[in-house]
């Protein structure tokens, strides 16, 4: 009886098969072209998810979901059976026997949180183009890295990688393949972001909870992207979870985070709310004021607000808002008496800046093939320092007053407008196409002595108008499923009072597999920049100032051409090597000697025009599978810089030209409650200036414990960048357990940051008993807490 039921069944699966070949030649007189297109989203929360793989299981051709979580591919067979995966979530497999065009939403299920960690990650070995010198950062893993203070960092995470440099020890700057911070293109929804750090560099802005995707390209980046040279971090926010409320509440030993979101009409729309607050004033403040009587006090602040609007299934609305602020504050005040004599004396400081940025996007698909995005931006990023000193003198009851103050303030504001294209006119061709409009508002450090005595009309800060312009067009080609091409063209303008700056911006990516699991791949690109920053400090302060393009500085320049290696094994293991060179031109410096706190200061007499190099190497083993998972990388790099003005016109090394790099970064899972983070850096020291003579400083107010003498003599103090400090290293480890409980995740995260307490120069000079370093950053461990409901 057995058997007849199993030759039952055989033949009724044939017969089934045998009738749905039969339906695709009827319906399409034996020719089989339509398009599959639509969207790929968590079935949990509702929200688009980008960079899924869309994969065709004849064929073997792939598709990448884009920035919106949209796709679309053209099927010549049927009946054919679509694979959806990304990382993170199970496979959906969906088989379609009617050879029409079809819109679709998939819904894929995520990786229950406790087994997320020795999951197959999703294959993209049939999918387009993978870029040059482009990672998806890994958020889930970056919030289980050990981190100063355990605060969670987006982009000290992306400090691990290969050919990013950190700055000053414990800061949040990315110096990529030799380019300084202000070269990186940073976009949160889009949006540029002018000011990335909170505490003077410390830590950045990103909240990591309100986060859904972050790529990296750290160089020949494609023609879509403009405006820096050096590398691109490309940020989008979550979109809120349309089906239920839920929430993240955290604590910390530096600041505490709320997340909020959920619908505001079910499956059509909602929202996403998130907020975090430092407690330095709420703590500090009172202690300092109790023992030494003066007031003075820290907070940074940030706030992501977004919502989204579905009117049908190819039209939607979206609104994201970010703002964050820095306030620093001190007051201090001190009166002597004599005989007949009286003085008294205050002062008061205070120091604040932040970001605003605002973008309305409206997403339209005009038909299967073919997905159009507008933006409007708005962009504000501003900074104001001011100081004030009153002096009281009361002889003989007859009191004089004198009052100084000073105040500079500096800032850029945007407007932009942006329209982009995708379209897909068959399988062997994706091509993007848009424009880009900009109003720069931008306002130099502008600076008031006032000694008693009201401002003059001349002393109304400057602002600079100007006007950047660009259209770009770039054609994804598959010739092969092996041979895949990416040429691009970017026209950018820009306008400044009656000059202009004109420039086109070739873009080439080339793409070889050498079978299934290894590639070879290359890449050039020229990019322009138009906006520069003027800093003369290793961390961020008021006197940073961003300055534009003018009749006498020409924009910025850069060729840069990358060749990689890359294997892929068993999906596993991925080995990563590249290879680069860089050029750069009309970069800007302050000229030697600059006095920022001059009352004739203006910039433009104050900056001189350069060139730059930089050419290394990267190695990077990724471990994607098993209970242990990361990365180790090694970068082999060297910087230079050449101005006419410094160093005699010879070249000298960039301050960040760190030659050895390594990082090992990995996290074990010992169970489904429990992991372990741990990182281990090493860095060739950074290259400074040290002056000759005494060196009277900051250096010698540090307590004893702080500083470490008898480094190593320099052999040149007057050479430009000629000492090289000590090398950094340092282990962190931190230990994240998670628990269920009523219906509730709750995770405690706790470590240690530099676990053998290494000496690392913080600062480095000079003063009579030889070259000193403060080091500060010491054996510091955190906790931190937080609930999901």
């Amino acid at each position: 009886m057995h058997g007849k039921v199993k030759f039952f069944y055989v033949k009724l699966v044939l017969g089934l098969n045998l009738l749905i070949h039969f339906n695709c030649l009827l319906s399409n007189q034996g020719g089989v072209n339509f398009i599959i297109s639509g969207y790929i989203e968590d079935n949990s929360t509702g929200e688009r998810l980008i960079g899924a793989t869309v994969l065709e299981s004849i064929n073997l051709t792939g598709k990448i979901s884009n920035t919106w979580g949209f796709f679309s591919i053209r099927i010549d067979t049927c009946p054919v059976m679509m694979e959806f995966s990304s990382i993170g979530y199970e496979i959906e497999r969906i088989t379609f026997i009617q050879p029409r065009d079809t819109f679709i939403l998939i819904s894929l299920k995520p990786v229950p949180i406790e087994i997320d960690e020795v999951t197959v990650t999703a294959s993209q070995k049939h999918s387009s183009l993978s870029f040059v010198s482009t990672q998806a950062i890994p958020l889930r893993k970056i919030e289980k890295l050990p981190v100063l203070m355990g605060e969670t960092d987006l982009l000290k995470g992306i400090q691990l990688l290969p050919g990013v440099q950190p700055g000053v020890e414990g800061t949040s700057g990315i110096y990529i393949r030799g380019g300084s911070n202000d070269q990186n293109l940073i976009l949160l929804d889009g949006v540029p972001v002018y000011n990335v750090n909170h505490l003077f560099g410390f830590f950045s802005v990103f909240n990591t909870d309100a986060l859904n995707n972050v790529t990296l390209y750290k160089g020949a980046f494609p023609a879509r992207y403009g405006g820096r040279i050096s590398a691109v971090l490309a940020i989008n926010m979550k979109e809120g979870n349309n089906k239920e409320f839920q929430g993240k509440a955290s604590v910390g030993l530096l600041s505490s985070r709320l997340l909020l979101e959920g619908p505001i009409v079910k499956h059509q729309s909602s929202f996403l709310f998130s907020a975090r607050r430092s407690y330095f004033d709420l703590f500090v403040t009172p202690v300092v004021k109790a023992i030494s009587g003066v007031g003075a006090g820290y907070y940074f602040q940030d706030i992501n607000l977004k919502a989204n609007y579905t009117i049908n299934e190819k039209n939607k609305f979206f609104l994201s808002v970010y703002t964050g602020k820095d306030k620093y504050y001190l007051k201090t005040s001190e009166t002597i008496s004599y005989e007949s004599e009286k003085l008294a004396n205050s002062s008061k400081t205070n120091v604040n800046w932040g970001n605003i940025t605002t973008s309305l996007r409206y997403n339209l698909i005009l038909n299967n093939k073919t997905f159009s995005n507008y933006i409007i931006n708005y962009s504000h990023y501003r900074i104001n320092n001011i100081q004030e000193y009153r002096n009281t003198t009361i002889i003989d009851n007859e009191a004089e007053k004198e009052k100084n103050s000073f105040s500079a303030t500096s800032g850029i504001r945007d407007i932009a407008g942006k329209l982009n294209l995708n379209f897909e006119p068959n399988n062997k061709h994706f091509i993007r196409m848009g424009f880009d409009s900009y109003i720069h508002f931008i306002r130099p450090d502008v600076q008031f002595l006032n000694s008693t005595r009201l401002l003059q009309e001349n002393d109304e800060p400057e602002v600079i108008r100007s006007y950047e312009f660009a259209a770009y067009i770039e054609d994804e080609s598959s010739f092969t499923k092996v041979t895949k091409l990416n040429i691009g063209l970017r026209y950018s303008h820009y306008l400044v009072g009656v000059k202009q700056f004109p420039n086109l911006e070739p873009r080439l990516i080339l793409s070889q597999g050498l079978g299934n699991n290894l590639s070879i791949k290359a890449a050039w690109s020229r990019s322009t920049q138009y906006l520069q920053l003027l800093s003369t400090s290793t961390v961020i302060l008021p006197t940073d100032i961003w300055v534009p393009t003018t009749k006498t500085l020409k924009p910025v320049l850069s060729d840069q051409f990358v060749m990689g290696i890359y294997y892929n094994y068993n999906e596993r293991w991925k080995v990563e090597v590249e290879t680069y060179y860089k050029n750069m031109y009309n970069m800007i410096e302050y000229r030697e000697g600059t006095v920022l706190s001059s009352p004739d200061f203006r910039w433009q007499d104050e900056v001189v025009s350069g060139k730059g190099s930089s050419y290394g190497i990267e190695f990077l083993i990724n471990k994607t599978y098993g209970k242990n998972q990361g990365w180790v990388s090694y970068t082999l790099n060297k910087s230079e810089r050449t101005f006419l003005e410094k160093n005699d016109g010879n070249p000298y090394p960039y301050q960040y030209d760190r030659r050895h790099v390594v990082n090992a970064v990995f996290n074990y899972t010992l169970n489904k409650k429990t992991s372990i983070g741990y990182a281990w850096v090493f860095m060739s020291g950074n290259y400074i200036t040290l002056a000759t003579g005494e060196y009277a400083g900051a250096l010698n107010t540090f307590p004893d414990f702080m500083i470490t003498n008898s480094l190593y003599n320099p052999e040149y103090y007057t050479e430009v960048n000629g000492y090289r400090t000590p090398a950094y290293h340092r282990l962190d480890i931190s230990v994240n357990r998670q628990k269920i409980k009523k219906e509730r995740l709750r995770t405690w995260k706790f470590g240690v940051y530099n676990v053998y307490a290494r000496r690392n120069a913080l600062f480095v000079g000079v003063d009579s008993e030889g070259v000193k370093q403060a080091s500060i950053l010491l054996m510091i461990p955190f906790v931190d807490y937080s609930i999901n409901f």
